[in-house]
């Protein structure tokens, strides 16, 4: 008998991996003892113990291969350096500030040479390794603005985005920041996205401004101008 178009929607539905599976299919899985230090980890933030868990952290971090991690409760998953950053992000400031203070000067230098070089991979991998570090924050607003110079807005929107969602590393870069975020959307064809940018910034700066080419522009003008003159 000839399947419906709900019964073949149905059935192709089923043949769909799991969040897992498809994780599994780019990361191999992390082994016991990768496990074992990301628990670690998450003890000492727990007992305040900043400096000895940044260090653990970004040993995962640093290794050139990232690995997934299996919830078996929710049949998802998540990449181990994913969750090493989400937890360095979730620290409180005084933790974050154990990390600034052992990992910033090292990030701050390679941000340099890789602005000096003009080395996009170089922005990224500042950006991977030491994303909640003051030099990581810039790397990731310098590796957005790249890829919407150079005809990327979706990764452009998506990588500011990333910067955005931290709101202590956003606001050194506001309103400027949502303006391009707002940008990358329209031009990634995602107007819906860039309203909701703009929204979020304005009720932040309801008086804010931003300059383009010396001129001001006021956040609470035409969104379409907004977006044009930046």
């Amino acid at each position: 008998l000839a399947m419906t178009a709900a019964g073949v929607a149905a059935a192709e539905e089923t043949k769909q991996p799991s969040a897992a599976e498809r994780a599994s299919s780019v990361f191999a899985k992390a082994d016991r003892q990768l496990e074992q230090r990301l628990d670690l980890a998450r003890q000492l933030l727990a007992l305040e113990r900043y400096s000895e868990a940044v260090q653990l952290l970004d040993s995962l971090l640093e290794a050139p291969e990232d690995y997934f991690l299996p919830n078996k409760r929710s049949n998802s998953s998540a990449g181990l350096k994913t969750e090493a950053q989400r937890l360095l992000g979730s620290m409180p400031r005084r933790g974050r500030e154990f990390y600034e203070l052992q990992y910033g000067a090292q990030a701050r230098r390679m941000l340099a040479d890789a602005a000096a070089a003009g080395n996009p991979k170089g922005l990224a991998e500042v950006s991977r390794r030491f994303f909640h570090t003051q030099a990581g924050y810039e790397a990731t607003l310098l590796l957005g603005m790249h890829h919407l110079d150079n005809g990327s807005p979706l990764a452009a929107a998506l990588t500011l985005k990333r910067l955005a969602d931290v709101p202590w590393a956003a606001q050194r870069f506001e309103p400027g920041l949502s303006v391009a975020m707002a940008a990358a959307w329209v031009w990634a064809g995602m107007p819906e996205k860039a309203e909701e940018a703009l929204q979020a910034v304005r009720a932040r700066f309801p008086r804010g401004s931003f300059q383009v080419a010396g001129e001001e522009t006021a956040l609470a003008g035409d969104p379409t101008r907004i977006i044009g003159a930046n």
